[in-house]
């Protein structure tokens, strides 16, 4: 990851150059020099904040620089919103008034430029939802005398897993790694941590997913990146593709390669789906 001033430098010097039109996520967390972390600005602020490395802006609230500057068309901070559309790079320490932010998309020909977090309200009808002061690579470069008005502790680094290795059934030193993670926050396994997953890891896990909000199948005790995350582990994503279920015209159409080559389109939609900066796909709305 860059340094403070290493990452305003790269993020002026991109200024004024065609570049990254849609991809808001991407110009955000490049400038940053980290590998990509969430699908979208939706995903992203969402697994940062669900975490608790997300501070909520108003109007008087000081947004420093370095961080990441997050947008939604309405602003809820409960819950889950799918519809925050935008991140940006803040250079300059300051309000939503005087802060100043880098963005994709911003000039009359869809460039990169510099504005006021508050130029997406009157532009975009977007209001400011957040910013975040770490991602799951790490502190940001949060410039040091700036003053933030709601602190955000920073957690130590965070254990790394395998999600390959964490299925039910599985065993080893990821399982016990997500036993301690899940014991620590709560979750009981009478058993402790044993490396085996079986049927108390599958109820603490179901448990830590109804925790966040997940019902349905959704709280199936199969971990995934999201619950890692809330349990504070860093998760590495290694495992095989799953079913082909989408329809390929729809992939198609996302990620700008004929499904009638075969080996050419799922080796581009798997790359987007694992969010390949080489393949990340978005809107102006990020």
């Amino acid at each position: 990851m860059r340094d403070f001033e290493g990452a305003v430098a790269a993020a002026k010097q991109r200024v004024g150059k065609s570049e990254m039109h849609g991809l808001c996520q991407g110009l955000s967390r490049s400038t940053i020099g980290v590998p990509a972390f969430g699908r979208s600005a939706s995903v992203a602020w969402e697994l940062c904040r669900d975490r608790g490395w997300g501070v909520a802006v108003d109007a008087t609230t000081v947004i420093p620089a370095g961080s990441i500057v997050y947008y939604s068309s309405r602003v809820g901070f409960s819950g889950h919103d799918p519809s925050v559309g935008h991140a940006t790079f803040c250079v300059k320490t300051g309000t939503v008034d005087t802060a100043v932010v880098v963005s994709n998309d911003v000039g009359p020909h869809k460039e990169i430029g510099a504005v006021h977090p508050k130029w997406f309200k009157q532009h975009w009808h977007m209001s400011v939802r957040g910013y975040i002061t770490r991602c799951p690579f790490g502190a940001l470069p949060i410039e040091k005398k700036a003053a933030q008005s709601h602190p955000v502790p920073l957690a130590p680094d965070d254990p790394a897993v395998h999600l390959s290795a964490l299925v039910p059934g599985g065993k080893g030193p990821d399982v016990v790694t997500l036993q301690e993670a899940l014991i620590k926050q709560g979750f009981a396994i009478e058993a402790g941590a044993t490396g085996n997953y079986k049927d108390q890891t599958i109820a603490a896990v179901t448990a830590a997913q109804i925790a966040q909000g997940f019902t349905g199948d959704d709280a199936d005790g199969i971990i995934g990146r999201k619950t890692c995350l809330f349990l504070g582990l860093t998760p590495i994503d290694d495992r095989p593709p799953e079913a082909k279920d989408v329809p390929k015209e729809l992939i198609a159409d996302l990620v700008g390669v004929s499904s009638a080559d075969e080996g050419a389109f799922w080796e581009h939609a798997d790359a987007a789906a694992a969010g390949d900066p080489a393949n990340e796909v978005g809107s102006t709305s990020g």
